[in-house]
């Protein structure tokens, strides 16, 4: 009996040491996880997964080895604190984030293979997404993987038109990643499920959807998350003819994506308030905001994009030979996207320009 008094007598005593050791090391997690989130919050295929493992394994690194990766993370090195990492299936996660081409998972994990079959999506890859899902027969017993596989057959069936099943699937994801608290992954399916009740014509749901994307990427501080949210508020508006509201979502939208790195969806967000002027007659600032841009920075669809909004600027004001020009620039580039849409109105500008030369 004295033994067991003597031992509680030292527990209690040593009590506030543990909680000071237990603070101090949730702090010191706390604290690499959010430097983490701040370094790849803004990668074009951020997970928050990736992050949290990041985080664990780091922390349960050695003293010399923690201090070393911490000053890669400190000094924002993303390559060498690739490099330093022994853990395959975590470099492998890390590529998928933050390199544009990566190769297909060599582990047997729903996950991985899961993020891979996302990363192709978001290029505009349906085919081989389409085959690894179908691979992935049962729901994956982890709540984030059966989250992340009905965000995903979500984007397909978003693809293919049909929009009932893919709005099924997103409010089931939303549900998953908010128990979760994968609130990246939560704002991200809540911006997909605006653009499909967008493309059904529920404009006042798709309104709600987005800004609850825009707002959770916000708190998130995820610059590039909002930038897209507001973007797409921003088309929504427009089709609606708000046009105060369309310019000042797309406001937000450039305001968002200057801090990015020479991003395409920056020149996206530009082109787009650049149209709003053309089609407010406000040409000359339509094409003083077109000017601005570095075309060579942008991919082949943003520059025919770029000759598009000039032709239509240069056609408002009556400058028929540049108007020609740049459609003619246009037509080309649309030529070898086979996109026969935007071709015939680029074939309308350059008839109505040449017949007034």
């Amino acid at each position: 009996m004295q033994h067991f008094i003597f031992f509680l007598w030292i527990l209690l005593a040593l009590t506030p040491v543990i909680i000071f050791i237990l603070r101090s090391k949730n702090f010191q997690k706390k604290i690499i996880h959010q430097s983490l989130n701040n370094i790849f919050i803004n990668c074009d295929y951020f997970s928050t997964l990736t992050v949290k493992q990041l985080t664990f394994y780091i922390c349960k690194q050695s003293r010399i080895r923690k201090k070393e990766l911490l000053k890669y993370i400190f000094h924002e090195n993303t390559a060498d604190l690739l490099k330093n990492i022994n853990d395959s299936k975590l470099k492998y996660q890390l590529s998928l984030m933050t390199s544009k081409k990566s190769s297909a998972p060599k582990f047997n994990q729903p996950y991985l293979t899961l993020l891979y079959a996302k990363k192709l999506i978001c290029q505009g890859i349906y085919t081989q997404p389409r085959r690894l899902l179908q691979k992935i027969n049962e729901k994956p017993r982890s709540r984030i993987a059966a989250a992340l596989k009905l965000y995903l057959d979500s984007q397909l069936a978003y693809h293919d038109g049909d929009l009932l099943n893919a709005s099924a699937w997103c409010i089931q994801a939303i549900s998953l990643f908010k128990k979760q608290d994968f609130s990246f992954e939560e704002a991200d399916t809540y911006f997909l499920l605006g653009q499909i009740y967008q493309t059904g014509k529920f404009y006042d749901s798709s309104e709600l959807m987005l800004r609850n994307s825009l707002n959770i990427f916000n708190h998130l501080k995820c610059d590039l998350g909002a930038a897209k949210a507001a973007c797409q508020l921003g088309l929504l508006t427009a089709a609606q003819e708000r046009w105060d509201d369309a310019r000042h979502f797309l406001d937000i939208s450039i305001n968002h994506t200057n801090h990015l790195n020479n991003h395409q969806l920056h020149y996206l967000a530009v082109c787009y308030m650049a149209l709003l002027d053309v089609t407010m007659h406000n040409h000359h600032n339509a094409i003083k905001q077109i000017m601005s841009l570095n075309t060579k920075k942008c991919d082949d669809k943003l520059t025919a994009f770029h000759h598009d909004i000039l032709a239509r600027a240069y056609l408002g004001l009556k400058q028929w030979r540049k108007a020609t020009h740049h459609a003619k620039q246009a037509k080309k580039i649309y030529s070898s996207l086979n996109d026969s849409h935007s071709n015939s109105v680029m074939n309308e500008i350059i008839e109505k320009a040449t017949t007034n030369l």
